[in-house]
């Protein structure tokens, strides 16, 4: 099985753009690893807070792991914290 990440870019940024938190995780991703495009910590910070920002726990941990791994943003044990126990957080 073969992937197209850029496709994948494509279509997860068509969605994020509509506020489907899923989509916004997935492009985050992509950012995140370089799949189908450059690898951009700041665009991966920004598409992970906007799908933690819905309640999304993927989300959550990921941007928690990019403050405590300072990925273009400052490393922030409070940030860290409050991340991992949203993404904790049973769902409703």
């Amino acid at each position: 099985m073969t992937h197209d990440y850029k496709q994948a870019v494509e279509w997860y940024t068509k969605a994020a753009k509509q506020g489907n938190a899923d989509a916004q995780f997935g492009l985050g991703q992509c950012y995140y690893y370089g799949h189908g495009v450059t690898q951009d910590y700041k665009q991966a910070v920004e598409w992970f807070t906007k799908a933690a920002e819905q309640g999304l726990a993927a989300a959550q941990y990921h941007l928690a792991d990019c403050y405590w791994n300072g990925y273009d943003v400052t490393k922030d044990s409070q940030k860290v914290e409050y991340w991992l126990n949203k993404a904790k957080e049973p769902r409703r």
